[in-house]
């Protein structure tokens, strides 16, 4: 599996990007009180046959040294272990009540701990740990019997080990401390010992190498560099299988990371426990995709009450009473609760299965498991968030067939299946973490409709990526599992690769359904127009619906459409759809009919500046560009990052915030403000003026004009082109801002005849290739093109000219123009993103005449709306009725 498509996404994995390398992972954690294993954690409840004290001893722990005369004690040996952490092992005098001298030591304010030194006896005479039901049930006392020559190592990430009879016949034990590099790994809390002892119990000595590697700290918590340190120290000992019976609220980047390592570039089979809350949480590293998550069962094959349950849930085995290894001697067995002793039972599966056919991948080993697993008959679902695919059977997976992969959509990107537009795809993800790649070749740019028909208990999810290598990861069915679902993405022509796969790495055998389609690609439709035209799937049927009254035509077989139609008023809603070959009709596209020229206006730049964004964003917008109203050098080249924001520029005096600015603000709900300038061009009294409001401000400011150019080029991506323009004069910046801002190409300010060492500096740090060079030479001279990296000059002998050459030479669609004056910038400013927003170049024309370059594209082509930004002081009457309409 390669170029399988990562969630972190995402999922979250999503959306998760900050590194918890301080995050403490909660070990299932033995150590406890006795109260505190039987209520909260359930583990390792210690079996005794009678409550016996050892040679009358008390176990003490205190804040400070206790005077053993005060109470008749006497100090014995301390095991090493616990003297470090404060124990003492204490002798009371035969002729003493041990519970009288114990209350007394309670009544101590600096005794932590005053407890009986219990014996613990032995229950191997008694509870034999082989014939528990735990192996009975998984069938795992009996799977060890085939004969092979292969090894395998289980890597058990935990507390550490000591020695214990149930280890007797392994082929070896290789320890790692993580914390001190080196090999002492005793086990001063027996969580790992007891763990390791069940992957003893249930494997196959003689051809299994042990790796404990310890990972817990004093305390028993495990940060997350010691697991991740872990992953990789097992990754360089050869694991075949790695055990982490721990787990924490808290993903994390790095740890996901070596998951990933050790999955995918190593074949390692990663397993661990679900958590013991009862209730629906995700744990880490369970809940990475790439981990088996193990839940517990009970003797009955219940599932345990302790249990966590979620969509990441892989597979069950038993965590109520399992016996196993005490850390307290070679001989004593105890018995423990918990998802952390159901994990260790899936990896001595899983390494049996790898003994038995050393070749299989993570994928197909998880798959037998799971395909072999036991759910109960009332579960009619083959998987379900308690179970998941069921209680391991151990005979039954060894002897499970792969399924035939033949046929299966291709799992490598290379080598994707080719799915036509309109065309039903229906197939299975057959194995964990499949990934089904598709190609889609787009006729037109436009819309595309992706249709996800689900599956009964899959998440599941899409991908994908266009030639240019644009990547968009897109979960279907927002955490629905089987819903059915749809989404729709912007497409340029070309080919678009798809990938399907289940959200949680699962599989299913019943089949998913993913069909594409093209919404109609529909120009401006104006108050003049007698016909609809656009672009639809080749061949289809296209249909225009106003109220009650329909209107359609073929298709062409290259994909353009003509509809005859009535005039319609402007603010008529026209939906608009295609049935194609299938019978299947794509989603509608709906448009309002416009004015043919439509004007944007006001009684100041103030008040142009909010009808452009009252128009362009109605819904509101979650960030707001501000510049100075009457300071254009700052603003010029902001157009580019508003339009990534999908945010409109508004206007404010540099001291203070206009009160029709504010009500804007207001009625867009914005979170942030992007404050364009220095604290000379924007105050700092605005800037609190807006965090007064509740608002996020972030200031792109510069000591001038050229470094507030460099700044904002800083939060664009780096697509390779810029623009350079005349920083001293503002029309030539402004005609170019749609073209910049729909690309992402940065605007950088030069001198005429010197481009600055700030923009020289960042041209070459952003890898830029190439450069438009926006105005003639006495805006831009050969000299700061020669500093350039293969410039194209768009020039003209003024203003004018150089706006409709911009047209002319970048090819840009002329089939709806912006027209604001060329005389001021304000309105040009405001109304580029708008510009950009809706696909229009900009035109510069006087206030009450054409200028004859702008006048002659527009007579020249065809030329079928016009938006105009300003009032009619600045954009006149006798313009507006000169603006030609052509059908």
């Amino acid at each position: 599996m390669t170029n399988k498509p990562i969630i972190v996404s995402i999922i979250f994995f999503i959306l998760i990007n900050i590194i918890y390398v301080d995050s403490v992972v909660l070990a299932e954690n033995p150590v406890k009180t006795v109260e505190s294993i039987h209520k909260k954690t359930r583990l390792n409840k210690l079996i005794k046959t009678k409550r016996t004290i050892y040679n009358n001893e008390i176990i003490i722990k205190a804040t400070q040294q206790v005077n053993l005369k005060e109470y008749e004690l006497t100090s014995v040996y301390t095991p090493t272990y616990m003297k470090k952490r404060g124990f003492i092992v204490t002798k009371v005098n035969r002729d003493r009540n041990i519970d009288e001298v114990i209350s007394k030591l309670k009544n101590n304010k600096s005794v932590l701990l005053a407890e009986p030194n219990y014996v613990t006896h032995s229950l191997s005479k008694t509870i034999n740990p082989h014939n528990q039901y735990a192996l009975k049930n998984t069938s795992l006392n009996g799977a060890n019997s085939f004969s092979t020559t292969n090894e395998v190592k289980v890597a058990v990430l935990d507390s550490g080990l000591n020695m214990h009879d149930l280890f007797s016949g392994l082929k070896g034990i290789h320890g790692y401390n993580v914390e001190t590099l080196g090999n002492n790994i005793t086990d001063i809390d027996g969580h790992g010992t007891f763990v390791s002892g069940l992957i003893s119990l249930s494997g196959k000595k003689e051809n299994t190498t042990l790796l404990p590697i310890k990972v817990t700290d004093k305390n028993g918590y495990i940060p997350i560099s010691s697991s991740i340190q872990g992953i990789y120290k097992a990754i360089e000992l050869g694991a075949d299988v790695i055990n982490m019976s721990f787990g924490s609220t808290s993903p994390s980047n790095a740890e996901y990371a070596a998951i990933l390592d050790a999955y995918y570039q190593h074949g390692i089979v990663i397993v661990a426990s679900s958590g013991n809350s009862g209730n629906e949480e995700f744990l880490y590293p369970a809940s990475y995709p790439e981990v088996i998550s193990v839940g517990a069962t009970n003797i009955k094959d219940g599932i345990a009450s302790f249990s966590t349950f979620n969509n990441s849930v892989d597979l069950s085995a038993p965590g109520e009473e399992i016996i196993s290894a005490s850390y307290a001697n070679s001989t004593e067995i105890v018995t423990g609760d918990g998802t952390s002793y159901s994990a260790p039972l899936v990896s001595s599966l899983a390494s049996l299965i790898k003994l038995k056919n050393k070749d299989l991948s993570p994928q197909q080993i998880e798959y037998m498991m799971e395909k072999s697993a036991f759910i109960p008959h009332e579960h009619q679902q083959r998987w379900n968030s308690s179970y998941g695919y069921g209680r391991i059977s151990a005979e039954g997976s060894l002897n499970v067939s792969i399924p035939d992969n033949s046929s299966d959509v291709a799992n490598e990107i290379s080598q994707s299946v080719h799915l036509g537009i309109g065309e039903i795809k229906e197939e299975k993800l057959l194995l964990p973490h499949d990934v089904d790649y598709y190609s889609v070749n787009v006729p037109f740019a436009g819309q595309m409709n992706i249709d996800l028909k689900g599956v009964q208990n899959l998440d599941l999810s899409l991908w994908y990526q266009s030639e240019k290598g644009d990547i968009i990861s897109k979960t279907i069915d927002d955490g629905n599992l089987g819903d059915n679902e749809s989404v729709i993405i912007p497409v340029t022509p070309g080919k678009y690769t798809f990938a399907v796969y289940d959200n949680n790495g699962h599989w299913s055998e019943s089949n998913y359904q993913i069909r594409t389609s093209m919404l109609p690609r529909v120009g401006w439709i104006n108050d003049k127009d007698t016909k609809v035209q656009g672009k639809a799937a080749p061949e289809s049927i296209i249909y225009v619906e106003n109220g009650s009254n329909t209107y359609s035509a073929t298709v062409g077989p290259d994909g353009t459409f003509s509809v005859k139609t009535p005039k319609f008023a402007a603010g008529t809603i026209l939906n608009i759809y295609s049935t194609d070959s299938w019978g299947v009709d794509s989603p509608s596209v709906t448009t309002n009919v416009i004015k043919h020229v439509d004007r944007i206006d006001g009684k100041d730049r103030f008040e142009v500046a909010i009808n452009v964004s009252k128009a362009g964003w109605k819904s509101g917008s979650n960030s707001i560009i501000l510049s100075n109203y009457h300071a254009y050098a700052d603003a010029l080249t902001a157009s580019p990052f508003a339009y990534k924001q999908n945010a409109p520029i508004l206007l404010t005096h540099p001291k203070q915030l206009t009160e029709s600015t504010k009500t804007e603000i207001s009625r867009l709900k914005a979170a942030k403000v992007y404050v364009v300038g220095g604290a000379g061009s924007i105050s700092e009294n605005v800037v609190n003026q807006l965090k007064q409001r509740g608002l996020t401000v972030e200031r792109i400011g510069g000591k001038d004009r050229f470094e507030v150019s460099v700044n904002i080029a800083k939060k664009l991506s780096n697509n390779g082109k810029a623009i350079i323009a005349n920083g001293l004069n503002f029309p030539d910046a402004l005609a170019i801002s749609p073209y910049a801002s729909r690309n992402e190409f940065p605007i950088f300010l030069t001198r005429p005849k010197e481009i600055p060492k700030n923009v020289k500096d960042q041209i070459k740090d952003k890898g830029i290739s190439s450069a438009i060079v926006v105005g003639g030479d006495a805006s831009v001279s050969q000299s700061v093109l020669n500093h350039l990296p293969q410039p194209v000059r768009i020039g003209g002998k003024d203003r004018y000219e150089v706006a409709a050459n911009v047209v002319y030479q970048l090819g840009l669609n002329k089939d709806r123009i912006a027209i604001t004056t060329g005389l001021t910038f304000a309105d040009a400013l405001t109304g580029s993103v708008y510009a950009a927003k809706y696909g229009m170049p900009l035109l510069l024309t006087r206030s009450n005449a054409l200028p004859l370059p702008t006048e002659k594209l527009i007579n020249n082509n065809a030329v079928r709306g016009f938006q105009i930004y300003g009032g009619k002081g600045s954009v006149s009457d006798s313009i507006e009725i000169k603006l030609p309409y052509k059908p």
